[in-house]
């Protein structure tokens, strides 16, 4: 059978989408850092006639920010190394900006494909499309994505129907 390029596909990088995903490990990783060395911020400033408060609170802005900035640089340099391709017989996933990871799934080894939009994908017009082989199963989280794929019902179908077709 010859091998036929159907669709390269890149996710799409949405801010609002990736701070909202993010946020309870921001939120955790900046209480954890201020808990620990905002107060001896504060102390040192204080003890060398600075305002404590003040300082704490451009601190806790400070280290927020910088939270914020490699959290969101870290996504977008994933999303800039990803890239999904589909062929007439198989998949590539090819992700990862830090730990690079390449991933083949032939069309004869899906059982199932679901599309998952959560509320900010939906609201950014994005969608997860999930490949279940028998390496794993359709309760859980592993398997192979595609992660925020624009038009991602019309794409959901397209490699919905390419598949039924390969089966038959």
């Amino acid at each position: 059978m010859n091998e036929n390029l159907i669709m390269e596909l890149k996710p799409k990088f949405n801010l609002i989408a990736v701070i909202c995903s993010n946020l309870l490990v921001i939120l955790i990783t900046c209480l954890l850092l201020l808990s620990m060395f905002g107060p001896l911020f504060a102390i040192s400033v204080e003890k060398n006639g600075g305002d404590a408060v003040r300082a704490f609170i451009l601190s806790s802005v400070g280290i927020v920010a910088l939270i914020l900035f490699l959290v969101v640089l870290n996504t977008l340099m994933n999303y800039l190394a990803t890239r999904y391709t589909v062929y007439n017989n198989r998949i590539d996933f090819e992700e990862g900006f830090i730990d690079h990871k390449n991933t083949t799934i032939n069309l004869k080894d899906i059982r199932e494909i679901h599309l998952t939009r959560s509320l900010i994908q939906r609201i950014c017009g994005l969608g997860t499309i999930r490949f279940v082989t028998a390496a794993n199963t359709s309760d859980s989280t592993s398997g192979v994505k595609f992660n925020d794929i624009q038009n991602s019902r019309k794409v959901y179908e397209q490699v919905r129907e390419l598949h039924e077709n390969f089966k038959n």
